[in-house]
C-alpha cells in the first residue's frame, strides 16, 4: 500500500508543477496523504480493494508560492480532483 501512495503522490505532485506553470520546481512541491485519509488507513478502515476502488487523497502545498489545496486519485492514480485551498 505504501509504494501505491507514494506512486500516486508523485502523480499529484507533477499535477501541481503542470498547473502552477514553469517558475515552480519540483523541490518546491510538498505532497503528503491527507490526514484523514492516513488515519483510516493506519485504522485498516481503509483496505487496498478500497483504495483500488476509490483512490487516495492528498494534500499539496508550495510554500514559498503560499498556495495550497489538494488532489485526489481514481483507484489506478491518475489524478481526478485538483483543488486550491
Amino acid at each position: 500500500m505504501l509504494f501505491r501512495s507514494a506512486a500516486w503522490g508523485r502523480n499529484c505532485k507533477n499535477e501541481v508543477a503542470s498547473r502552477l506553470g514553469t517558475d515552480v520546481s519540483m523541490a518546491d512541491i510538498d505532497v503528503t496523504l491527507s490526514e484523514t485519509t492516513r488515519a483510516s488507513i493506519d485504522a485498516g478502515e481503509i483496505t487496498l480493494s478500497d483504495i483500488n476502488k476509490h483512490g487516495l487523497i492528498y494534500n499539496w502545498s508550495v510554500p514559498n508560492k503560499k498556495v495550497a489545496g489538494y488532489c485526489g486519485t481514481d483507484g489506478k492514480g491518475k489524478v481526478n480532483d485538483f483543488q486550491f485551498n
